[in-house]
């Protein structure tokens, strides 16, 4: 029967002979090197053998120091292997996202590979919904909204940033800054239902409105009741699409889509991410929240938003 002091004992002597220094064992253990010291020597009196051999310029582990020292790691590696299939089971099921269309296939699809090889254990199941607003709970763990106003118990997510993009073959080279007029001369893409309650034209007005010009001019004014529809015509060089950037950042990289005018104004909208109170203690539902909050940190820090 192994003891707790020899528990003890063994787990400092695992971190020496990995790092055949006191000093580094001490560090990974957050003690003092004379107590890893102490350890050692109490573990060798009980087993009756010297482990270590004690030179001035190395330590090096002796031939009994060398048997203990694979089993111990063989038992590690167990512990790990133990550690990581009950992780698994905690995690085997499914787990329910909830968000609006654009959101899902301009931003979450082509970053799902990443979310799967990291959980294998989890089915993931996605409801792209055109409204989230007053969704019963029971129908998703986890939902992602685009609106004006932060919801009870909502956290927030991700902010937006509107940008006039459009395809290179309407329009190779940005407009000069200060000539935002000229945007004008060309047809004007619209969300026409970027949030609940919005007007058809909101976001494009809200953007001219920053830059001093009228929504109300110009060639033509064509409407999507989807933002993805309307990011898909610009890349057909259908016209000017007022580009929420988390989610042309893609296209923008590939060259799929370019800037028209470089003038990012902060969206009076945002994203919000709401877990239901059945899911909130749920492995699963945690395990999505948190890989979704990793993949905005790194997207924020490669478009500069």
């Amino acid at each position: 029967m192994i003891n707790a002091a020899i528990w003890s004992g063994l787990r400092s002597f695992h971190w020496v002979a990995v790092h055949l220094s006191f000093t580094r064992a001490a560090e990974e253990l957050s003690v003092t090197t004379g107590a890893v010291s102490q350890q050692i020597k109490q573990l060798e009196s009980r087993l009756g053998c010297q482990l270590f051999v004690r030179t001035t310029r190395q330590l090096c582990l002796s031939e009994e120091g060398l048997r203990l020292a694979e089993a111990v790691s063989q038992g590690y590696a167990a512990i790990d292997d133990a550690l990581r299939d009950l992780a698994a089971t905690q995690l085997r099921g499914s787990v329910r996202l909830a968000a609006i269309p654009s959101f899902c296939f301009q931003w979450l699809v082509p970053r799902l590979g990443d979310f799967y090889r990291a959980f294998p254990e989890i089915d993931l199941h996605i409801d792209a919904r055109d409204q989230l607003q007053g969704v019963p709970e029971r129908s998703y763990d986890l939902a992602l909204d685009y609106r004006l106003a932060r919801a009870d118990d909502a956290e927030p997510f991700l902010s937006e940033w509107l940008l006039p993009v459009c395809s290179p073959e309407l329009l190779a080279q940005p407009l000069p800054q200060g000539e935002a007029r000229a945007l004008l001369e060309y047809p004007l893409l619209h969300d026409s239902a970027p949030w609940v309650g919005a007007q058809r034209d909101a976001e494009w007005q809200y953007w001219l409105s920053q830059v001093g010009l009228p929504v109300n001019t110009g060639p033509a004014q064509r409407f999507f009741n989807r933002a993805d529809l309307a990011v898909q015509a610009a890349e057909a060089g259908q016209g000017i699409v007022l580009g929420r950037l988390a989610l042309v950042a893609d296209r923008l990289s590939s060259g799929q889509l370019v800037i028209a005018y470089d003038r990012r104004i902060r969206s009076p909208a945002s994203y919000y991410l709401h877990c239901s109170q059945d899911a909130r203690s749920n492995s699963r539902a945690q395990a999505l929240h948190d890989w979704l909050l990793a993949q905005v940190e790194t997207a924020a820090l490669r478009v500069g938003a």
